[in-house]
């Protein structure tokens, strides 16, 4: 679907409003409700796969988490129209019943742990390799595979990676939500994963941006991390409320640690009805 304003295809920011733009608007009959592994499935249907997919799905994933929260200010969730060409926000609407939201997607990840990722896949997908420090770009290729099959040391000091890890968490903010006044913006964590770097970076990021409400304006903010299928960890941050929270991780070990114990109790009598 493509709609035209002014001579050009939904593009706000062109200076040329004789040259049209193409922007496909799709559909996606997607709710709280769709069953996980469907979502790539319904947008391949329309067309919409690759990168395009994943910024439908992870925004879906991050916004279901908190369902409740946007269920009770825009009641049931109906679809999603995902956007591109040219990639200017918001990347996917999710349509209510009671109104809608924009949507913008973008990865926490800086560019030379994606140009580590692909190398990864490209020589060596069998084998651990390590990550890059955050403030250390290798010169070339050569120089990045050392790094990255080195074994033991290397390590930054942790405080002083977490610092560039909130500048870079910050310049990416100001650099998706500059152009529009207020939205949901997802960073999906592709990076970090552990609580204990997550949770300090997200509270830093909050005191900032509590600190300054212009800069946020009525943005929210969802820094999200899902380690796997089942294990997810979410961030809202918002001017004007406290950083709020949520995670399966706790609830998924303590049922860990009740099966361990639950064997642990069972073992003796194994031990009595074997002797």
């Amino acid at each position: 679907m493509l709609h035209i304003a002014n001579g050009c295809l939904l593009c706000p920011l062109c200076r040329n409003p004789q040259k049209l733009h193409r922007v496909a608007r799709t559909p996606l009959k997607i709710s709280f409700d769709t069953l996980e592994h469907s979502i790539f499935q319904i947008c391949s249907d329309r067309g919409v796969e690759g990168k395009q997919a994943n910024e439908v799905y992870h925004s879906w994933d991050a916004l279901r988490i908190w369902k409740d929260r946007f269920e009770s200010r825009f009641g049931t969730l109906l679809e999603c129209i995902h956007h591109s060409n040219p990639d200017d926000p918001p990347d996917v609407n999710f349509i209510f019943e009671h109104g809608q939201l924009n949507v913008e997607h973008t990865r926490l990840e800086p560019s030379h742990f994606g140009w580590a990722r692909a190398l990864h896949e490209e020589n060596c997908p069998d084998q651990f390799i390590k990550l890059p420090s955050i403030s250390h770009q290798p010169k070339n290729q050569e120089d990045m595979l050392s790094i990255m099959l080195e074994r033991g040391g290397g390590w930054s000091e942790f405080q002083s990676e977490m610092n560039d890890w909130f500048r870079f968490l910050i310049s990416l903010i100001h650099k998706k939500i500059q152009h529009r006044s207020s939205g949901i913006l997802v960073v999906e964590d592709v990076s970090l994963t552990f609580e204990f770097q997550l949770r300090p970076l997200a509270e830093a990021t909050h005191a900032h941006l509590s600190a300054r409400p212009d800069e946020i304006r009525d943005w929210t903010i969802l820094l999200h991390s899902r380690s796997n299928g089942r294990r997810y960890l979410s961030y809202l941050i918002t001017a004007g409320e406290k950083i709020q929270s949520r995670s399966n991780i706790d609830i998924e070990q303590r049922v860990l640690d009740e099966a361990a114990g639950s064997n642990d109790l069972q073992a003796p009598h194994r031990n009595e009805s074997n002797a």
